[in-house]
């Protein structure tokens, strides 16, 4: 069974800490060399959605088989969903905003900067996302937005961080953070084919914030506010090109700015319980 605190395996389940994420991990591979199939391939609409759904749902049935199964534990409990405040989930979703906000702008303005010196096949094109996914018909953007919260936000989280992140820190925080994010890299590796060069920045923005993602989730232990952030994060694209007005845009500023307050107040606070309690007597 998993403990609350360190999510770690003990009794006849311990043998499974590795067979557990090694099984859901390949299974995200098989997922997206289906999902590329499905690109490729499938010329209808209700298959492609189809076959996109097996995707999903591969690895979380085995996620429910062995924490059913095997580890004979409760899904909710053992995957982050944990019992917290609202106000707790809030701050920290807008926090995570923020800082994963500020890590890709600095990275991303860093490979602008870089570009002009940089070999030809290395370059980073600011237009890339939006010509890729450009001109697509409106029912695509509709779908992406139910991708984006659904299965990146949810099923990425739960995957990644939920199940095989909390699996893996019986072998040390450091090395749960770091293979979890690389494993959660290698599910976007149709960045290269799709933006060209973009693609290695785009690749580098997935590993960052999985390391991000990682140790935060390390420090507060509830999955919610990843799902939040996650599907937020993804879902502004496809929103951007259905309403093109401007309002996404103040959408997305306005939800900065609550995270740079909660980011100050949640500083102010750890500040606070750190020095200034610890030295009243």
């Amino acid at each position: 069974m998993f403990q609350t605190e360190t999510g770690a395996l003990t009794g006849k389940s311990k043998k499974w800490q590795w067979t557990g994420p090694l099984a859901v991990y390949l299974s995200t591979l098989v997922s997206l060399i289906m999902n590329q199939i499905a690109d490729q391939a499938v010329k209808s609409f209700f298959f492609y959605v189809a076959l996109q759904f097996l995707v999903f749902a591969l690895p979380i049935v085995i996620i429910l088989f062995y924490i059913k199964v095997i580890e004979k534990d409760d899904f909710w409990s053992s995957t982050g969903f944990s019992k917290t405040s609202w106000l707790r989930i809030v701050a920290f979703t807008l926090v995570l905003y923020f800082l994963s906000f500020a890590l890709s702008a600095s990275l991303f303005s860093a490979a602008e900067y870089f570009s002009p010196k940089l070999p030809e096949g290395t370059r980073y094109d600011p237009g890339a996302v939006q010509t890729a996914f450009r001109g697509l018909p409106r029912a695509a953007y509709w779908y992406m937005m139910f991708t984006s919260i659904v299965y990146a936000g949810f099923g990425e989280e739960l995957t990644f961080r939920g199940y095989i992140l909390t699996r893996l820190l019986n072998r040390g925080r450091l090395f749960a953070v770091v293979a979890s994010a690389l494993m959660w890299s290698s599910l976007h590796l149709w960045y290269f084919p799709t933006l060209g060069s973009t693609g290695i920045w785009q690749h580098m923005d997935v590993i960052l914030t999985g390391l991000l993602f990682g140790v935060a989730y390390v420090r507060i232990r509830s999955i919610v506010p990843f799902i939040a952030v996650h599907a937020l994060t993804d879902v502004f694209l496809p929103l951007s090109y259905l309403y093109p007005s401007g309002a996404v845009d103040l959408a997305a500023f306005v939800l900065l700015i609550l995270g740079v307050i909660s980011t100050l107040a949640v500083g102010v606070y750890w500040i606070y319980r750190h020095f200034t309690r610890g030295s009243q007597v």
